[in-house]
């Protein structure tokens, strides 16, 4: 009987495992994407892939998606090779799992939120609101924003677990804080995606945490 639990257990972890492998080729193939079209144009341009409230209004929600795909920014290429390091070290420390919910929530909710915000300045007149809300939302951003506050909340939750400053830990904080105080200080009506990602993706952390704890608490129980 023990023998068929510990089969199954470890049929269970290579499960776990190749699935954890094809997400980060996926992740690994997102960023080659993304530096494909920054490189080669690919012939894509935000009137293809850019989102934004009027689109979403529209019915155009795959917006919300391809609008990852392209970089905004006056040095394009070294957003694309900082998205990769932040991926890496949040892959290695986090998993492609925790990787994944947060690019996607950390980019798609911070939009559904800011056009939320959006749309209720535009309801109360506000005409700056208006005049932006068919303006093009696109870049790798708020992938990266959110990947940001995993790294911070990863961080911050090992060194009270540890009860002391691991060097590498206090890099990640100080990188994210940098980060988020640059976004903050140039915020605007879609600039307000960056914070909005970063909080996003310290849930996600938090939300992860909690159910590994969970599960080891399970784990002798179900032996």
């Amino acid at each position: 009987m023990s023998s068929g639990r510990d089969e199954a257990s470890a049929r269970g972890r290579a499960r776990v495992t190749h699935g954890d492998l094809l997400l980060t080729l996926a992740a690994a193939a997102y960023i080659a994407l993304v530096a494909a079209i920054e490189l080669f144009g690919l012939g894509l341009s935000p009137a293809e892939l850019g989102s934004s409230p009027d689109t979403l209004v529209r019915g155009e929600v795959w917006h919300l998606l391809t609008s990852s795909l392209l970089v905004d920014g006056e040095v394009p290429l070294l957003q694309v090779a900082l998205l990769a390091a932040v991926t890496t070290a949040v892959i290695l420390r986090h998993g492609p799992r925790v990787w994944w919910a947060a690019a996607l929530l950390g980019h798609v909710g911070s939009a559904l939120l800011a056009y939320a915000a959006i749309g209720i300045a535009i309801t109360l007149g506000n005409d700056a609101a208006d005049l932006i809300s068919d303006d093009w939302d696109y870049g790798v951003s708020c992938v990266m924003a959110a990947q940001f506050g995993v790294l911070f909340a990863g961080a911050v939750l090992r060194m009270r677990r540890a009860g002391r400053r691991d060097p590498l830990d206090l890099l990640f904080v100080a990188a994210a804080c940098v980060a988020l105080a640059a976004w903050l200080a140039t915020i605007d009506w879609y600039g307000i995606e960056h914070p909005l990602a970063f909080a996003i993706g310290i849930a996600v952390l938090g939300v992860a945490e909690r159910r590994a704890g969970a599960a080891r608490t399970a784990a002798p129980r179900c032996a």
